[in-house]
């Protein structure tokens, strides 16, 4: 049975994080507590342990490749075991990383830049805010004093 090994979170902020190298190839044998590779997140590098024993079977994240964290990145399973092409097409859909907005414009700059909008017309009048200000008055007491809230 194949094991999908997950990026690990590192961390509460943590969204991506970039495979520095593997420590172990496709084909080796691998123990649990054995470190399988290095990744680097955006404060530190850090080295990922097998959780899992067997034969490292596929390597999906190859190494300088950034990923979201609880994508797969590699496949354990026993030793000779095939791995369904269905199974690694599915693991490669979830390293999908979202491109930020401020990343998208310095990937393609020559794209044309839209009109700016015109301005805005003032939201509120000021006699509709003296008005919300009459509506927001705390109302005087009752003439026996007690306030029911």
């Amino acid at each position: 049975m194949v094991t999908k090994v997950l990026l690990p979170k590192f961390g509460q902020t943590v969204e991506t994080s970039e495979i520095v190298q593997w420590t172990k190839q496709e084909g080796q044998a691998v123990k649990k507590g054995d470190i399988l590779c290095e990744i680097s997140t955006d404060k530190s590098t850090l080295e990922v342990e097998s959780q899992y024993e067997g034969t490292l079977l596929k390597i999906l994240l190859p190494p300088g490749q950034t990923a979201p964290v609880n994508c797969v990145m590699a496949l354990i399973g026993p030793a000779g075991e095939a791995v369904p092409e269905s199974v690694i097409k599915e693991c490669l859909a979830t390293q999908i990383v979202s491109v930020p907005s401020s990343s998208a414009a310095a990937i393609a700059p020559s794209a044309p830049k839209p009109a700016p909008a015109k301005a805005a017309a003032p939201v509120a009048s000021m006699a509709s805010m003296a008005s919300m200000a009459s509506m927001a008055k705390v109302p005087t007491p009752p003439a026996d004093g007690r306030i029911f809230i």
